[in-house]
């Protein structure tokens, strides 16, 4: 028999003939073309909370959902009010991110830096991250934001001026003998040394002073190790490390 005498396979007729077929569950939103996930601090003091939340920029909110707009996201069902902290490729999350709710207001009312110092005051006096941000922000005034984002129109939007980048010794040439014993480390030697620190913030903080020392051995050609007393002060150390020392890794 050739192949066109074949007989044609049998089909399962339906067993439902007559009724409506069942609706297709709508497509999920569209997430924007580059960083589609938005990481967002709620502004909460439930220690449950207590924690940065993965969601997906849809492409509807991808001009307006920059880092520091004020954002409205659902957790467990209830809405809450967050500050969008940085934009990424991906999520470790590993489930499916609901998409960001809304973005309050364009305007950006939470700066690098402040986050960055509320991040280690609510470290180091054990507080939540969300209920510091709340007192760090001033609450939303929409009549005020609509008048300055009037004046900016018009005047034209000036450029915020950008943080004062570390300096390359981190502030060890201020200490003594601190350029000296960067300049040890780098040649290959191991000297021992208590530092301390009056800057927790800013250009000069003592993660940049750490991690200025660890570029310092990693250009010897050895590969360093430091220990923190908590997981974000490793984090923090890490961060800067890598800024210096891309090869670095955790």
């Amino acid at each position: 028999m050739s192949a066109s005498q074949q007989p044609a396979e049998p089909v399962q007729p339906s067993l439902l003939t007559g009724f409506p077929l069942p609706e297709q569950a709508p497509p999920g939103p569209r997430p924007a073309r580059e960083l589609p996930v938005a990481r967002v601090c709620v502004e909460s003091p439930l220690p449950q909370l207590d924690r940065l939340f993965d969601y997906l920029v849809t492409e509807e909110l991808d001009s307006a959902a920059t880092p520091g707009v004020r954002v409205k996201v659902r957790i467990a069902g209830r809405e809450h009010i967050g500050f969008l902290l940085e934009r990424r490729d991906s999520s470790d999350a590993g489930v499916r991110l609901s998409p960001l709710g809304a973005v309050l207001s364009p305007l950006p009312v939470l700066a690098p830096e402040i986050a960055e110092l509320a991040s280690a005051v609510a470290e180091r006096w054990g507080g939540a991250l969300g209920d510091v941000l709340r007192f760090a922000v001033p609450p939303r005034a929409v009549k005020v934001e609509a008048e300055f984002a009037a004046r900016a129109g018009e005047a034209g939007a000036a450029a915020p001026e950008p943080p004062a980048a570390p300096r390359a010794d981190a502030g060890w040439s201020e200490l003594n003998p601190g350029s000296a014993f960067l300049r040890h480390v780098a040649a290959g030697g191991s000297p021992r040394a208590v530092l301390q620190t009056a800057h927790g913030y800013g250009p000069d903080a003592w993660p940049h002073t750490i991690a200025a020392a660890v570029a310092a051995a990693r250009s010897s050609g050895r590969g360093p190790s430091w220990w923190c007393p908590t997981g974000g002060t490793s984090t923090g150390c890490t961060r800067r490390s890598r800024q210096r020392s891309p090869a670095i890794r955790p």
